[in-house]
């Protein structure tokens, strides 16, 4: 299994750095005229935002970059190369699917693999376009439909339960984050300010969202609501959140929400996925996680960021393939048999677990009160 965990990595890099190199010779002249008029395009993107990244899961530097001209063209240049990268699925699920084989292994076998098959990310910088512009839908494949969909997989409650347990004690940044959203349902414009602290959050360090936010409330007065950021001078914004990654791409967006707010909904931020969706920069993550939390809609959709999705997939709960890799698929495969009332709570101790314990590349298995149980079968 080892070897061919190594083999596989191999090959996907260097056919990684074909594509790139393909995509980048190919579009770079087209893109240059083309200018932003692809900017906005339909449909879901699996990584729209990540509302609580683990600094296991980032690494220790920012690969964040922010400018203007160029933020379409480099997002353009990913989705070419991941256009590339789909023609060799096939053979790398093939992969695999060999090296997952492991009859009678355990939780811990499962994770252990997952983390092995991981290789260091390469430091590339990614536009902010990327996390707040959907990419187009791309066909969907077989595994899209499926009559067993709605199929509960084995032990999953006696697995939450254990998660459950396991965080009783224990307080992750996602913990943190989730409290700070719910202590602003009685500030002025609550409904606003949480909006605002999900978009500081994408592709942010929970702690570093958090910070950023009260130094805005600052900046403005003390509360950050609609009226004070659409009055706000030039800059007060940027250099309020300028720790954040994308600052400048952020602090456009906030301003674009409130204004929009302002001049489309009467002055109060919409209540449903479809009309925070309409805002500026606000994808379907960043819907669902202000409609649950600011809301108080627990029927309106998983958030489904890469912790979850990454947990989710190791206890079993979702298929090998596309929907493993993407948060999109995961959080319709969940919602499909988990039932709604257990869809929040769900989501907020997988996030935790998988930045406390059972993290990317170095999960704490000696930790994790799953890591000695069978994985669930197929």
């Amino acid at each position: 299994a080892r070897s061919l965990l190594d083999a596989g990595a191999t090959r996907e890099d260097a056919r990684a750095a074909a594509a790139a190199a393909a995509s980048v010779r190919t579009l770079a002249a087209a893109r240059a005229a083309e200018g932003d008029e692809k900017r906005k395009r339909g449909g879901d993107d699996d990584d729209e935002w990540h509302v609580s990244d683990s600094e296991d899961e980032r690494g220790r530097g920012g690969l964040g970059i922010d400018t203007d001209d160029g933020e379409e063209a480099i997002a353009s240049v990913k989705r070419e190369r991941e256009r590339s990268e789909d023609e060799h699925e096939d053979e790398e699920e093939a992969v695999e699917g060999e090296v997952k084989q492991f009859l009678g292994g355990s939780y811990g076998d499962a994770v252990a693999i997952d983390a092995a098959s991981l290789v260091t990310p390469t430091k590339t910088p990614v536009a902010a376009s990327k996390f707040f512009h959907p990419r187009t839908s791309k066909t969907p494949r077989d595994d899209d439909d499926d009559d067993d969909v709605a199929a509960e997989p084995p032990g999953w409650r006696a697995a939450l339960d254990a998660i459950r347990e396991h965080r009783s004690n224990r307080t992750a940044s996602v913990d943190a984050f989730h409290d700070f959203l719910l202590s602003l349902r009685d500030a002025p414009d609550a409904h606003f300010q949480a909006l605002v602290a999900s978009l500081l959050s994408v592709q942010c360090r929970d702690v570093v969202a958090l910070d950023a936010m009260r130094n805005l409330r600052v900046a403005l007065g003390g509360e950050c609501t609609v009226d004070g950021v659409a009055d706000a001078p030039d800059g007060v914004v940027e250099e309020a959140i300028r720790r954040c990654n994308y600052g400048r791409t952020k602090a456009r967006y906030v301003r674009g929400c409130a204004d929009a707010i302002i001049n489309r909904f009467e002055g109060a931020v919409p209540a449903d996925v479809d009309g925070l969706t309409s805002l500026p920069g606000v994808g379907p993550k960043i819907a669902r996680l202000v409609a649950s939390v600011a809301f108080g809609d627990d029927r309106c959709g998983m958030v489904v960021e890469t912790h979850v999705r990454r947990v989710a997939g190791r206890l079993g709960w979702t298929r090998e393939g596309r929907e493993r890799r993407s948060a999109e698929r995961t959080r319709k495969r969940l919602e499909a048999w988990l039932p709604p009332d257990l869809w929040a709570e769900t989501t907020q101790l997988l996030v935790g677990f998988g930045q406390e314990t059972c993290a990317p590349r170095v999960p704490r298995c000696g930790e994790c009160p799953l890591s000695g149980s069978p994985p669930p079968s197929p």
